[in-house]
């Protein structure tokens, strides 16, 4: 178990080369999160420009499951305000 900080504005990496877990939405203040995913080792998504990268981008549950046949890396980006998640591997 791991907390990780999502600073507003910014894609944050809070696993790398993984294929299974979870991640939970610790914070109770209302805070928007997205998620998306870059097989392991490839660049982070593009900081300019969030929501134009390859991969799928999509609102991140309270609870959300990773499950992936290759290993990869998740990355959150905090739309409204800073917040923080859990997260299990």
């Amino acid at each position: 178990m791991e907390l990780v900080e999502c600073v507003k504005g910014t894609w944050t990496k809070v696993a790398s080369a993984v294929t299974m877990g979870y991640i939970h939405v610790s914070n109770t203040d209302p805070t928007v999160f997205y998620q998306t995913w870059r097989n392991a080792g490839d660049s982070a998504p593009p900081e300019d420009k969030p929501f134009s990268i390859d991969g799928q981008v999509r609102l991140l549950e309270p609870v959300d499951e990773i499950i992936s046949d290759i290993p990869i890396d998740v990355y959150i980006y905090a739309a409204d305000r800073t917040g923080i998640v859990r997260v299990d591997l």
